[in-house]
């Protein structure tokens, strides 16, 4: 079964002429939810020439806004431009289950049908240092972490280019560390790392797969 295309929001805007004493140096991309929450960062881009972006941190159903400025110097000073007009869209991917991809490749991703998941609160473990040379005792600490539990069915021979895609996947998070971004169809978002694969066969033509994924400490545009 064919991998849908990665759902996403494209945003544009008009290429910039700076005066002949301004050197372009980026542009900026802000986003929040609509009307909810305070702007964030979501990326810069230093190419003059690049006048497009897609936002794949987005989540089901939900809308965002958008707006671009840009930086520029003169002399020794740096300038930021006024804020463009505010775009707003959303994107809808109902149905199709969830979607997994890294966070620095969003081209690198796979995707799962009638999913379901679970998700876990869990509080960290700190060690306390014994006085003299008693072993380290723990306690609980104060940041909780979410663990999210995602099962699906994939049939064996339809399906096999969703679990080679998973490969793929872990792979590089393994080698690079990235962040994966699990986009579900009920809205949700969340930045985790993979920490472990199960699956299991069913009369030789089914497999179930189970993945556990840890919450990363991640904020959209660091």
């Amino acid at each position: 079964m064919t991998i849908n295309t990665l759902p996403g929001l494209d945003i544009s805007w008009s290429a910039v002429s700076p005066d002949f004493d301004e050197t372009f140096i980026q542009y900026n991309i802000y986003r929040r939810e609509t009307g909810t929450t305070p702007w964030t960062l979501l990326v810069v881009i230093t190419d003059i020439e690049t006048t497009s972006y897609t936002d794949y941190l987005t989540a089901n159903g939900v809308s965002y806004d958008y707006y671009m400025t840009w930086n520029a110097t003169i002399g020794q000073t740096t300038l930021e431009s006024s804020p463009s007009s505010t775009v707003t869209d959303s994107v809808t991917f109902s149905g199709i289950g969830a979607f997994l991809h890294l966070y620095t490749d969003p081209t690198n991703y796979t995707q799962f049908g009638d999913v379901r998941v679970s998700n876990t609160t869990e509080q960290n473990l700190t060690p306390i240092n014994i006085w003299g040379n008693q072993k380290p005792t723990y306690h609980v600490g104060p940041m909780f972490q979410t663990k999210t539990t995602l099962s699906s069915v994939l049939k064996w021979g339809q399906d096999n280019d969703r679990l080679a895609a998973l490969s793929t996947l872990q792979q590089a998070q393994s080698s690079h560390g990235s962040v994966v971004v699990f986009r579900s169809s009920i809205g949700e978002i969340r930045y985790v790392n993979i920490t472990n694969r199960q699956e299991q066969m069913r009369a030789g033509q089914i497999v179930q797969v189970s993945l556990t994924m840890g919450e990363a400490d991640f904020t959209v545009g660091s």
